[in-house]
């Protein structure tokens, strides 16, 4: 093609505004990214996919011990004509995301109600660490290992008769997408490897759980299970009322109660 000198003249300037727009528009793509990213803090909010800043969760959880999969469970509790299991779990949180106190209720369908067991929480320094004070336990000895940006990556815990580690993988927007548990006791050693698909609210939709149990070097055993989960939400997106399904089986029934700030 045979350009004219005015030509030239006319089209390179566009071509340099062309640029320098294109330029303008990356610039603001990087900066709007790096925002949205230095936004991700660690705290019990963000791994329990809490929003809007909830000063406290109450979660009912109803266990059927009815079907198959929960045999296990009635063999536990040495009753064969248990039918259900109920354990309550509240949560209160600081300003900053972080759990103060846990409460933990467990019953059964023939059990009077018991009263709740606390904990709290003590921060240390950093912000991050916790001791947890409980005088109905040990007191573990627990390191937590964090990457550079912050989360939580290792945890490694020292009970009087267990010793284990949780190694933590996360994704992209820093959310737990696979855990890999070793636990050793007195005679056995457990190993757990969990993988999660996430929903398009970054709550759990499947775990893929792998679990091998070695209790005597004669003893080996490999269980899989599949779990799905179904919720629904209140105006803030977080889940009131949890479906967990165990191998295709309705397992568990969850409502919470959440008090915002």
């Amino acid at each position: 093609m045979i350009w004219r000198e005015g030509q030239a003249l006319l089209y390179a300037p566009i071509e340099k505004v062309h640029m320098k727009h294109t330029c303008t528009i990356i610039i603001l793509i990087a900066i709007v990214l790096g925002c949205s990213d230095s936004q991700l803090e660690y705290n019990d909010w963000f791994e329990m996919n809490l929003k809007n800043k909830p000063a406290m969760v109450k979660e009912v959880s109803i266990f059927s011990l009815t079907d198959m999969h929960s045999s296990e469970h009635r063999e536990f509790f040495f009753n064969k004509s248990l039918q259900e299991f109920t354990v309550i779990n509240a949560y209160h949180f600081d300003s900053l995301g972080w759990i103060t106190s846990k409460y933990y209720q467990s019953f059964t369908d023939l059990d009077s109600i018991g009263r709740w067991s606390k904990t709290d929480m003590r921060r240390v320094p950093n912000g991050l660490d916790f001791i947890s004070l409980d005088s109905d336990s040990f007191p573990p000895s627990k390191t937590k290992y964090f990457y550079k940006n912050g989360f939580l990556m290792k945890e490694v815990y020292d009970f009087p008769t267990l010793r284990g580690e949780t190694v933590y993988i996360r994704n992209s927007k820093e959310r737990v997408i696979e855990k890999r548990s070793n636990n050793s006791g007195v005679d056995s050693q457990i190993e757990v490897i969990e993988k999660y698909i996430l929903n398009k609210n970054n709550d759990i939709s499947s775990i893929t759980e792998i679990k091998n149990l070695h209790h005597t070097p004669d003893f080996k055993k490999i269980i899989k299970n599949e779990t799905r989960y179904q919720y629904l939400y209140d105006e803030n997106e977080n889940w009131i009322i949890r479906l967990e399904y165990t191998n295709d089986t309705l397992n568990r029934i969850t409502e919470r109660e959440i008090k915002y700030k």
